[in-house]
């Protein structure tokens, strides 16, 4: 019998739903012995010897290593990595600059020990025991090129959903079998890629088996009262062109079920308690075709009478009325518009593929369903490329009217920066227009790296930064960052 061991690398907690959802599907494929461990709740000093333990202890077959992060730079508002990367940048104040320098030493010297530790458990694991290692999980995804020339040869990577491959791989199936898959793997020095003919069936998925989730991963009682990540399809039809969901799930939507997914919902919440749920999708409501999904999903969750709270990333322009009370009456938390920005000239060049005048009859619907004063959170970008004094004052005006709706007490700004990303249009655009090098390392941490690949290029760079870290400097100020940004770019943009 085959024997898989699932390491998930170690990040902030994060339910891992990646490896659940592989565990599950091998499961019901195959009569594979399956174990599942965490390495994010176990204490650093411990992670090797752990790891050990649990391979010397289970003896798999198989080590499928899942790599869920990369956070180089974190270009968003209340993370000291943005404040202290303004600071240094941007700041006219000289003991700024030294204590942001020396903050920025220590985050890059903490990235690469980071990105180094994750390495190290891969290699050593392949140096130490002869058994087909597997790496995947969505930093492998975005990095594959960089990442698989870091690891010892013999490792195969697999860019986006691996259900199949690991099946085949099951079957004993060698790397040469396997390029009818997106598997990455390197010869010397020459990287060899597969490319995938067909994606996982994800409408035959059954309920997940969670008393066998439970046995192969007995770690899963720390996330009870956690967020639940629930993976209802897969796919985006958009081409925004900083996102790389497109490349690593594809742009073809598939969806799981919805009477699947309400069960498992429903499971979890009466037979283990859970009552926080992350619906993990690129976009909950994707397009226009999702809306019955959707609608059938909540409707029964509303039916089965679970008492939780939900959210997810959600684009609002395609809703119904009908959505709207699901969405209500079902448990959202709170409303996370992925708008990015306010602009509808910005946001079409960035190929967003929404109307503000759709957005604004959705905020309608929504308030007319029931709202009961869930927080609302606008995603912006601001700086985003084409970007003018104009279409910034296109955004404060756009957060005002949804302010309109729903109350300015409940609608927050959430500021970020785009990330430059491999497998992007933002990326092409960057280098058409000289912000980056047709052979720049994606992964090489440096102040000067990080630089250029924090969208934020002149001449609103310093105007923004400088906004920015003013707010930061009143604490009244930090539990809106959003808000009172846009209040005092609104103030800069009308002096002559």
């Amino acid at each position: 019998m085959t024997s898989i061991l699932y390491v998930w690398m170690p990040t902030e907690k994060i339910y891992p739903g990646g490896p659940i959802y592989l565990t599950d599907y091998v499961h019901k494929k195959t009569d594979t012995e399956q174990k599942i461990l965490d390495l994010s709740l176990i204490d650093k000093k411990d992670r090797m010897k752990k790891l050990r333990h649990e391979i010397d202890t289970f003896d798999p077959d198989i080590i499928a290593f899942s790599w869920r992060n990369i956070q180089l730079f974190s270009p968003k508002q209340d993370d000291p990595s943005l404040e202290n990367a303004f600071k240094f940048l941007y700041s006219q104040n000289p003991v700024d600059k030294i204590t942001a320098a020396l903050f920025g030493v220590k985050s890059i010297l903490r990235s690469v020990t980071n990105t180094q530790e994750i390495v190290g458990y891969i290699n050593k694991t392949r140096e130490s025991y002869d058994k087909k290692i597997i790496v995947g999980g969505s930093a492998f995804s975005v990095f594959p090129d960089q990442i698989i020339t870091k690891l010892k040869e013999g490792i195969i990577g697999i860019t986006g959903e691996g259900e199949d491959v690991i099946l085949k791989i099951i079957e004993g199936r060698e790397k040469e079998e396997l390029l009818d898959e997106r598997i990455v793997y390197r010869k010397g020095k020459e990287i060899i890629k597969g490319e995938q003919k067909e994606y996982v069936k994800m409408e035959d998925f059954t309920k997940l088996d969670f008393e066998y989730i439970k046995e192969t991963f007995p770690q899963f009682k720390e996330y009870e009262n956690s967020y639940i990540g629930i993976q209802t399809k897969r796919g985006c039809p958009y081409g925004c062109i900083f996102c790389s969901y497109p490349f690593i799930e594809g742009k073809r939507l598939r969806f799981k079920k919805p009477d699947i997914l309400a069960e498992e919902v429903l499971t979890l919440h009466q037979n283990y308690g859970i009552k926080k749920f992350w619906f993990t999708d690129s976009n909950f409501i994707s397009a226009k075709k999702t809306i019955p999904h959707c609608n059938e999903f909540l409707r029964r969750i509303i039916e089965g009478g679970a008492d939780i709270e939900w959210g997810g990333y959600i684009r609002i322009d395609f809703i119904n009325q009908e959505l709207a009370k699901n969405m209500v009456d079902s448990g959202i938390k709170h409303f996370e518009l992925s708008l990015t920005s306010g602009s509808q000239r910005v946001a079409d060049f960035m190929h967003m593929g929404f109307k503000l005048k759709n957005v604004y009859k959705a905020c309608e619907m929504i308030k007319d369903a029931g709202y009961n004063n869930q927080e609302v959170i606008i995603n912006y970008s601001l700086n985003a490329p084409t970007e003018t004094k104009e279409s910034l004052q296109e955004s404060i005006d756009t957060y005002r009217k949804i302010c309109g709706y729903f109350g300015e007490e409940n609608v927050k700004p959430y500021l970020f920066f785009l990330g430059i990303q491999p497998h992007t249009r933002l990326e092409e655009y960057a280098i058409e227009n000289k912000m980056i090098s047709p052979d720049y390392n994606p992964l090489a941490i440096t102040p000067g790296n990080a630089k250029k690949l924090i969208y934020n290029p002149p001449p609103f760079n310093k105007l923004i930064a400088r906004i920015y870290l003013g707010v930061m400097k009143k604490q009244d100020r930090r539990e809106n960052i959003g808000k009172h940004v846009l209040l005092e770019l609104e103030k800069k943009l009308k002096r002559p």
